[in-house]
């Protein structure tokens, strides 16, 4: 599915299957999400996030997704140490790395492509209930599949 996000300035490729949570509810303007129906029915296995948010300066992209991973979840409810950081391959214009931490049960995928030049950070994530490990492998394949199609084709019209 070609999604075309915040007014289509960029765009991303989903899977087929997701949905656009907006005509569900009601999304912030700071974000776009979509919902992944579990491959059993009935329910959504699968949350895919689009965020964002504004730039954080630090310097290693693993401080800086963690940095934001403790804004989402509350500094008090994680331990930095339960952040685990996996490489992802991307476009030279796109830095992003896949992190994920488990909170309350919901394990949050996140990876974050820094645009500096705008100040901003895109936090591309996918939070799901914890599942088994040979789960959690294809879960980082659908994020780096996402994460390596965003093309910010109209960046001045998004961020003026």
């Amino acid at each position: 599915m070609n999604a075309q996000l915040y007014g289509d300035t960029i765009r991303a490729v989903l899977p087929e299957s997701c949905i656009d949570a907006s005509t569900m509810r009601p999304i912030p303007d700071s974000q776009e999400v979509f919902v992944l129906p579990s491959p059993k029915g009935g329910s959504y296995d699968k949350w895919v996030i689009f965020d964002l948010l504004e730039y954080v300066p630090k310097e290693e992209l693993t401080e800086a997704i963690q940095y934001h991973f403790l804004d989402l979840v509350g500094e008090v409810s994680i331990d930095v140490n339960h952040v685990s950081s996996i490489p992802i391959k991307a476009p030279k214009d796109i830095k992003g790395s896949i992190n994920y931490v488990v909170h309350n049960g919901t394990t949050i995928l996140g990876s974050l492509i820094r645009l500096k030049e705008y100040d901003t950070d895109l936090l591309v994530s996918i939070n799901f209930q914890q599942q088994p490990d040979e789960q959690l492998q294809d879960t980082i394949t659908i994020l780096e599949s996402i994460t390596r199609s965003c093309d910010i084709h109209d960046p001045k019209t998004l961020f003026g």
